[in-house]
């Protein structure tokens, strides 16, 4: 095999014909010492990401669902799980310097959030923003129990996939300016993204792109500091004014449930029916959140959302195990089902709601010529697809 991937979220560039890392942003060992000092004094559970191991006193909260997932892999994909009695004094003992990243986790939110003010005070590294509980499903005899915590990454602080981008863009003399480089919501590929792609690169085939797959938030997020320039995304949030926004096409949402969901029977239901069910939604995402507020209009009598750090694929796999239910677009509920995993049941709402998607950009901020090469090619695209 030939090429440059990038892992790690940026932390690390791995040729696979030479068989070696080739770039790294890797956390300062001083760093991770120090970050261990924070927590064992705080009592809280960490762990720490090698090039090839994961360093943990324990098998609990992100480790243990990582240790379940080995259990259905072969030996050469399983993941290195080392319990240390003594991290610190190993770090300190050890040789080696390849810290990718650091988690830090805890079921209190009180606690997690002193932890978090710490953990932001050191410097040159980058402390994840947390805005809910990860929740995974970790498999217990023949049932699956749920594990809820909340948890944070550390990386260094020049660890991203922009600075690895223009790390592979100078190895093959490849002029910033030909990088086009979008953030993407992880349901993008659905509304045809890689045929939009392909399609632009038949036109303009010395213009590279690379795509940034993030949620929402962190997409607006990376827009409003100039980590990349254009981005597709399902809601404006707050930023609406500080954005140039193009809504290229909407999609109703539907009700998604197992297929042994009380539910079952229905073809349609009204939301306000619904305040007893357990609902899931995906971090970050503020859907759910802002139509609750239409429907129900007091926080008092929302349903019960839990929110997990992960991707569409995974929520669905929680609803169709009868963990809860959601609201989606219609084609993502419909691909899942027919291309994934059938256990689900789709069930149209009363409420005639939609979900938009948009492609934008930071207003009064001038484009690349390539980058407004893509968005008018984009725009077009879209326009015959919907037309």
């Amino acid at each position: 095999m030939e090429g440059d991937i990038i892992c790690g979220n940026g932390a690390i560039v791995y040729n696979l014909q030479e068989d070696k890392i080739i770039y790294n942003q890797y956390i300062d060992k001083k760093k991770v010492l120090q970050i261990i000092k924070i927590c064992e004094e705080n009592s809280i559970y960490y762990n720490v990401f090698t090039e090839d191991t994961i360093l943990t006193s324990s098998l609990a909260y992100n480790v243990l669902f990582y240790n379940q997932e080995n259990v259905k892999k072969p030996d050469s994909k399983k993941t290195n799980i080392n319990i240390i009695q003594n991290i610190y004094k190993y770090i300190q003992e050890r040789e080696k310097e390849d810290y990718l990243k650091m988690c830090i986790c805890d079921k209190n939110n009180i606690i997690f959030g002193g932890i978090m003010k710490m953990l932001k005070e050191v410097k040159n590294v980058n402390v994840m923003e947390v805005a809910h509980m990860a929740r995974k499903l970790i498999a217990n005899g023949t049932d699956y129990v749920p594990v809820e915590y909340y948890i944070t990454e550390i990386m260094n602080q020049n660890a991203d996939k922009w600075n690895a981008v223009k790390f592979l863009a100078d190895k093959f003399n490849i002029k910033e300016s030909e990088i086009i480089t979008i953030g993407v919501i992880d349901t993008m590929i659905e509304y045809g993204l890689a045929t939009l792609i392909g399609d632009f690169h038949k036109e303009h085939p010395n213009i590279q792109i690379e795509l940034i797959e993030r949620g929402n938030n962190s997409i607006l997020e990376y827009l409003s500091v100039s980590k990349f320039n254009l981005g597709f995304v399902s809601n404006l949030g707050s930023n609406n004014k500080i954005l140039d926004s193009y809504e290229l096409f909407s999609d109703n949402l539907v009700m998604v449930t197992s297929e042994n969901h009380r539910f079952l029977e229905n073809r349609t239901i009204a939301l306000d029916k619904t305040y007893k069910e357990k609902y899931i939604a995906l971090s970050g995402d503020p859907t759910l959140h802002n139509i609750f507020l239409n429907v129900w209009g007091n926080l008092n009598f929302f349903p019960y959302v839990s929110y997990i750090d992960s991707q569409t694929k995974t929520l669905l796999a929680l609803v169709s195990e009868n963990m809860g239910v959601t609201l989606l677009p219609d084609t993502i509920a419909t691909s899942y089902k027919n291309n994934i995993n059938s256990h689900i049941k789709i069930i149209n709402l009363f409420d005639n709601l939609c979900t938009k998607i948009y492609l934008v950009n930071i207003k009064n901020k001038k484009l690349s010529k390539n980058e407004t090469l893509f968005k008018n090619f984009a725009l077009k695209w879209f326009d015959k697809q919907t037309s």
